[in-house]
């Protein structure tokens, strides 16, 4: 259970990997938005028609087999970084 901060394209998303902590660790798994307990709250962006939103985890059971694993925490954020300014700035 948890949610995330704003994401961009989180409401269009198919498949979404999300990050939660375990401890000391990074659990990496991926979330089928149509399933029980996954809520996508849609929100209005600065620019009409851009695709931002919060996702909301609510007793969601992970299947082992959606767990993802040799993921770098820090180079998976750089990833993200990059993607969402590559969206922000429209390509």
């Amino acid at each position: 259970s948890g949610s995330s901060v704003v994401t961009l394209g989180v409401r269009s998303a198919q498949v979404i990997v999300a990050a939660a902590r375990a401890g000391a660790d990074t659990v990496w798994f991926v979330v089928d938005p149509s399933q029980p307990g996954v809520v996508v709250d849609g929100l209005v962006g600065t620019v009409a028609p851009v695709d931002v939103g919060v996702l909301r985890l609510d007793g969601y059971a992970c299947a082992a087999d959606s767990v993802l694993t040799g993921i770098d925490d820090d180079r998976a954020r750089c990833v993200v970084v990059a993607l969402t300014a590559a969206a922000a700035s429209g390509t």
